[in-house]
Formats: structure tokens, sequence, C-alpha cells
């Protein structure tokens, strides 16, 4: 390796240099590697730095993952290191700000959904497929410069172009990740357990969490969308004999609906008014009353629908009705019908809404185990 001693070598009793235009510096450390030989014959090793700006970092470690999957980063005050002591970390303004997701030394976007002494959540999307068992140490966590600019935040870049609303449930909130919060919220409550930290519960028929269509559908007229959530139920999928409403946008006899039925199937009904209509019904569904991720597409354009329940297509095809889609529920609701009756009676986990329709289990946001974000020790700049 050859290095240029940069013109500050020696301010801090370190050696700094620079090496195809990234910053370096030279210490005594176990954790630096390529050793080279100083002007005083004493033995020195680099390490690269992102931006020596950034006084603070932490490796990260990903766990198995598929590429373009949205992983965690979760600290509170049961974690090692705990929220308090990495809230005080920040030197920015704006408390967070200056906490840099960089992979590979390249700094990717994140989405902050919390950040208090008590809770940080910080969300990002795997950059490179992780194979079964294995994991990746090439994300670094950049923190501690107080004059950090604005960071890459674009939720495209983290979510995926064409997201509408992505709600996590984490901190006791149904907040969006682009700001977008319910319509009506009365009744439900917080409990953790389902995927990742927080989820929704509903235990009563007059539970209401809606959203306006604009912001969950994009507009009472959606044309193509995809829908998608984790559901841990108080009952089993197969044998509850009593309909459960998951989603209801009906409008009037214009259905929009998703709800395990009676006969323990789902059915994902979608009309365009009310007198043409088509119900597309999966076969049984599990045996068992654990947490299951379920997601259903459409796209009036070329007349389909899909189920997928856990990752898998469970079923499709071509619509019978033709023409546009019908003019849907202004606040549609998750977890009961819109007319205070079936609810769920079950918690709701990581509910997420595209304007496109998703039509390949690839494209859906189904992983599991879910991956893990592991944090590793703190070096210092």
């Amino acid at each position: 390796m050859v290095a240029t001693v940069d013109a500050n070598a020696g301010v801090d009793n370190t050696l700094r240099f620079k090496f195809n235009n990234d910053d370096y510096v030279a210490a005594d450390s176990p954790s630096l590697v390529n050793s080279f030989t100083g002007f005083s014959g004493d033995t020195y090793t680099i390490r690269d730095w992102w931006n020596a700006n950034y006084q603070n970092r932490r490796q990260l470690t990903v766990d198995q993952a598929p590429v373009d999957y949205v992983v965690l980063l979760h600290y509170d005050g049961s974690t090692s290191p705990t929220a308090n002591a990495v809230y005080n970390s920040s030197l920015s303004t704006i408390p967070g700000d200056d906490f840099r997701i960089v992979y590979n030394d390249t700094e990717i976007d994140r989405h902050i959904g919390s950040f208090t002494s008590s809770s940080i959540d910080i969300w990002f999307k795997v950059q490179a497929a992780i194979g079964a068992g294995g994991d990746n140490t090439s994300y670094k966590l950049y923190y501690g410069y107080a004059g950090a600019a604005s960071p890459p935040a674009d939720t495209n870049n983290v979510y995926g172009s064409g997201h509408m609303l992505i709600a996590h449930f984490d901190n006791s909130s149904a907040n969006g990740a682009d700001g977008k919060t319910p319509s009506t919220e009365s009744g439900t409550t917080y409990t953790t357990g389902v995927r990742v930290e927080g989820a929704t519960y509903f235990d009563n028929d007059a539970d209401n969490l809606s959203y306006a269509a604009a912001d969950l559908l994009g507009s009472t007229t959606p044309d193509t969308g995809t829908i998608e959530f984790w559901f841990d139920p108080d009952w089993n999928w197969q044998t509850d004999t009593t309909t459960r409403y998951l989603f209801d946008a009906t409008n009037g006899n214009v259905r929009f609906r998703i709800m395990k039925r009676n006969n323990g199937t789902l059915r994902f009904a979608l009309d365009n008014s009310a007198s043409t209509n088509y119900n597309l019904d999966s076969a049984a569904l599990w045996n068992d009353s654990n947490q299951h991720h379920i997601a259903v597409s459409w796209n009036w354009t070329i007349n389909t629908m899909h189920i997928f329940l856990d990752g898998v297509e469970e079923a499709s095809s071509p619509r019978t009705t033709t023409g546009s889609c019908g003019t849907y529920n202004a606040n549609p609701r998750i977890g009961t019908r819109n007319t205070n009756a079936r609810s769920s009676m079950g918690s709701f986990d990581e509910f997420k809404t595209f304007n496109f329709a998703k039509t390949t289990a690839s494209e859906i946001s189904y992983y599991n185990p879910e991956p893990g974000v592991a944090t590793g020790n703190e070096q210092n700049f």
C-alpha cells in the first residue's frame, strides 16, 4: 500500500494519510490492518475511515436476508449500547442527523422512525443478498459530527418507489414513515412480540384504525396497488368459525375487503360497482394461531388479482369484470369492518401499501426468520 502523509500528520500524536482520496489514520491498535514502517522505524498500521468529520463508528452485522429487504437497527434501555448512550452520542443540532449508515464506504439512505433517549429505530435496506446461515459485516454506523448536513433519508430509497403507507406500529404509534397519520384511532392498544418491535392490537368490534384513502391507497379510486401485513390472531386460522375483517375500504355496496371467512379461508373482495364484483378465495388457511404474512394485489388495467400467504402465491385470477375500479371508502379501516363489526381480534405489524401491483412472490416483503442487526464496539477516530 502506498500512502501520502497528510499535512495534518502528527497534530494529535497519530499519523493521517490520504489514500485513493479516502482518509486513513495510523495508530497502534489491534483493529487496524496493513502494517507499514514509519519514518522513525516504528511499525504502524492503517485503517479506512469513511469521513474524518465523524468521531465515532460501530460495525453492524446483518443476518441472512434477501437484497432490498428493509431491516431495523434498534436501541432501547435493554440493548447494548442503550438508547440513552446512543442518543447522547449525537452531536448534530437535530439529534440523530449525524447518524449515518455506510456500506462498503458508501453512505446509504436510512429512515429514523424514532430517536429519543429511550428508543431509537433506524431502518435501512439490505444492499446485497445474505445467504442462509450467513451474515454481512460491511455495514457501519457513523456518528459524532456537530456540523453534519441533512442526511440522505429518501424513503423511496429505503422502502421502495411507489410505497404509500409504511406503518411499523413501534413506540405506541400508528404514524406512517412519511409522517402520515391515522384519520381515526380509537380503542386499539399496542403490544410487542409480533414481528419487529411494536404492533397494534384489536380486541373489540368498536376498535377503529383508519387512514385517509389518499395516504393509504393513493386515492378512493386506486386502479392498481398492493397491501401487505403481518397478523397474529387470538384464534385458529382454520378452525375459527367467525368471519374476521382484516381490511375494509367498502363504500356502500361497492366492496374492497380482506377477510378471514367462517370456513377458514381468506377472501379478497374487490368490486367496481354494486352489481359487478369479484371474490378471490384462498384454500384452507393454517391450522394454528400463529402470526402469518398476508399480501394482496390488484390491477384493474389488466383485470388481475393476487393473494400471497407467507410469501407464496396462493391464488390469482383474471377478473370477470372489466373497466376501471369502483369508488371506495374515503377512510379505509384496518382490523375491523367499516360498520364497527367483526373485529379481527389480533395484532397487526408492518402494515405496508404500494401504488402498484406486486405480482410475483419475490416482490413481497416476506422473510422468515426476521433478519437481525447487531452492533459492535465503538471505535473512535
